[in-house]
């Protein structure tokens, strides 16, 4: 049995066999992830399986707020998916995830403002939702990343899958997953529309290391 994967500090070096913690908010994701880390480990490779992190976000008194989707959102949500929500790794992320939470998720937790960089450490379906009516991701640009590094494109970091709940969701396969000892946090915008009367579009770029200051990588 290999070592035990565990979290390691928020800033700084990391240990062998250690992960970089997110958030408080997703404090219980990362034991999720840490689980199937482990699993990885004790076969000895990564399974083609990923698993889900989805996220709802909002913008309140100009504070990016998000947490972390509850299982019985994340259902409704999903039910609006049609065949992207049969694709076979998103269904297998989605099922896992509600397996892993469905004992804790009773109701929605306050959403606390701290920043959107994620940090993951194998192949995960990232799910995005937009907490507001009148908002969606744009049309022609959901989702883009500011630090891809040269000679790489950026569809082989993050494929977008599509959209659901009528644009209000975005579903992003991240293949930028990374081992213990080799972090590297991507720097990404989502891209979304606010809808107000008239039919009047304003098109903004929410930019998640603009709004606040903490939990930064270094």
């Amino acid at each position: 049995m290999s070592d035990t994967i565990t979290r390691g500090p928020t800033r700084g070096k990391l240990s062998r066999n250690q992960i970089r913690p997110n958030q408080d908010y997703l404090k219980t994701w990362d034991d999720y992830q840490l689980l199937h880390l482990n699993a990885d480990a004790d076969r000895g490779e990564v399974s083609e399986d990923p698993i889900l992190l989805p996220i709802v976000l909002g913008i309140k008194d100009g504070i990016i707020i998000r947490d972390r989707i509850k299982v019985p959102q994340l259902q409704t949500i999903m039910g609006t998916a049609g065949a992207l929500g049969q694709n076979a790794k998103v269904a297998v992320a989605v099922d896992s995830y509600v397996d892993f939470f469905k004992a804790q998720d009773g109701s929605q937790s306050a959403t606390p403002p701290t920043p959107l960089d994620l940090n993951i450490a194998r192949p995960t379906v990232k799910l995005f939702y937009l907490t507001h009516d009148n908002w969606t991701f744009t049309d022609h640009t959901q989702f883009s990343v500011d630090n891809v590094p040269p000679g790489l494109a950026e569809n082989k970091m993050f494929e977008v899958m599509g959209t659901v709940d009528g644009g209000r969701g975005l579903l992003v396969m991240d293949h930028n997953w990374t081992r213990p000892n080799s972090q590297f946090a991507a720097k990404y915008n989502l891209h979304v529309s606010i809808f107000q009367g008239d039919g009047m579009r304003t098109d903004i770029i929410i930019d998640p290391r603009g709004n606040s200051n903490t939990n930064v990588d270094p």
